[in-house]
C-alpha cells in the first residue's frame, strides 16, 4: 500500500504541472502551500507511520547488499522529489526529525553507487520530472530557491 501511495502522491503533484492557465505558477504561493498542506505533509506523515508499522514485520531500511524493493524505490523517488520541491525539509528527514524513517530509507537508497552516480551526474538535471517545461529538475530547483518553504518563505518550513 505504501508503494501505491507513493506513486499516487507523485501523480497528484505532477498533475499540478499541467495547469492550463498558469503552468509556470504551480510552485508559487499560494499553490505551494496547497501542495504542502494537502499533498506533501499528509504523504510524509502517513508514510512515516506506515514504515514504522512495517518495520516490526521486516526491515524497511535496506542494507547495502539487499535488493531494492518496489516500496523502497517508490518512497525514495517520492522523497527525492519532495526534497527538490522543499529543500529545507531535509532537516526533518534527518535522525531525530519528524520523518526520520522516511529519511533513513531515502538515505540508504541515495547512497547506493548507481543511484548516487545518476543523481550527481548531469543526466539527472537535464531530465524532467514531468513532460512539461515546468517540471524539469532545473526549473524546480530555481522555484525552490525562489520560494523556499511551503509558505513561500525560504526560512519557513
Amino acid at each position: 500500500m505504501t508503494t501505491e501511495a507513493s506513486l499516487f502522491f507523485l501523480n497528484r503533484v505532477f498533475q499540478m504541472t499541467v495547469d492550463k492557465l498558469f503552468p509556470q505558477d504551480w510552485l508559487a504561493p499560494p499553490k505551494r502551500q496547497t501542495i504542502w498542506r494537502g499533498i506533501v505533509s499528509p504523504y510524509l506523515r502517513s508514510t512515516e507511520e506506515a514504515l514504522s508499522i512495517l518495520q516490526s514485520a521486516f526491515p524497511v531500511i535496506p542494507a547495502h547488499a539487499d535488493n531494492l524493493t518496489a516500496l523502497s524505490a517508490a518512497v525514495s523517488a517520492a522523497i527525492r522529489f519532495i526534497t527538490d520541491l522543499y529543500p529545507s525539509l531535509r532537516t526533518d528527514l534527518s535522525r531525530g526529525g519528524r520523518y526520520q524513517l522516511c529519511g533513513r530509507l531515502w538515505e540508504a537508497i541515495e547512497k547506493r553507487p548507481n543511484v548516487s552516480a545518476y543523481w550527481e551526474g548531469k543526466q539527472a538535471q537535464e531530465k524532467g520530472w514531468t513532460i512539461t517545461e515546468y517540471g524539469t529538475a532545473e526549473w524546480i530547483a530555481e522555484e525552490a530557491r525562489k520560494y523556499g518553504g511551503p509558505s513561500g518563505n525560504s526560512s519557513n518550513l
